[in-house]
């Protein structure tokens, strides 16, 4: 009997102690600041990087759009550019285009002085007749811009800015080529540029 109060006593110690030993070491490992510090900076330390990373991410996506719109901006400004010059290159063709050619005619010249050649005596070395020009032909045209002037070859006469309805005559004084119309004389040269109509009197074409 004694031996059993005994054994009962010392079971009830042990399961104390046991007890005891436990809530004990729980109290240490939660009331450890140095333990708590350490996983608090485990777990900042981790948030941080997640950070860096994401932030990271971010400015990478950043300069990825930005040189994506450096890229789609520069096209559109080459596009415009083009645009533009296929824009102007339209409107000069359409310009062009729009220059008509009203009527072509023959018109027969008029001598007003016997025609001398400078190169005579070369000619006649080189047995080469000179052919007179019995007519010029003519060719009237129409400009989108109202030019008014004409381009004299010793074939043809290309005038701008004057009516095919009238009736035109053509004298030849040297070099000088005369075009009248209606008491009105304008006075040409041979030139390979357009120039504009210079009118004279017609006692400087006939001389009177």
């Amino acid at each position: 009997m004694k031996y059993l109060i005994i054994t009962g006593v010392f079971i009830v110690g042990m399961s104390l102690g046991y007890v005891v030993g436990t809530r004990s070491a729980f109290s240490v490992d939660s009331g450890n600041p140095d333990q708590m510090n350490q996983v608090s900076m485990v777990s900042s330390d981790k948030s941080t990087s997640k950070n860096d990373r994401e932030l990271n991410a971010a400015e990478s996506t950043l300069e990825q759009m930005q040189h994506e719109y450096d890229s789609t901006d520069a096209a559109l400004t080459d596009s415009t550019l083009i645009d533009l010059m296929l824009l102007d290159s339209t409107l000069e063709d359409e310009n062009i285009s729009t220059e008509k050619l009203i009527k072509t005619i023959s018109i027969p010249v008029v001598y007003l002085t016997e025609e001398t050649s400078k190169d005579t005596a070369m000619q006649d070395l080189l047995g080469i007749d000179e052919v007179k020009i019995n007519a010029l032909f003519v060719e009237f045209w129409e400009s989108p811009l109202n030019f008014e002037g004409y381009k004299l070859s010793r074939k043809k006469l290309i005038v701008y800015g004057l009516s095919s309805q009238f009736d035109y005559k053509l004298y030849k004084d040297g070099s000088s080529y005369f075009l009248a119309c209606q008491n009105i004389y304008y006075k040409m040269k041979e030139t390979q540029d357009f120039l504009p109509f210079v009118e004279v009197s017609k006692s400087d074409v006939f001389h009177d």
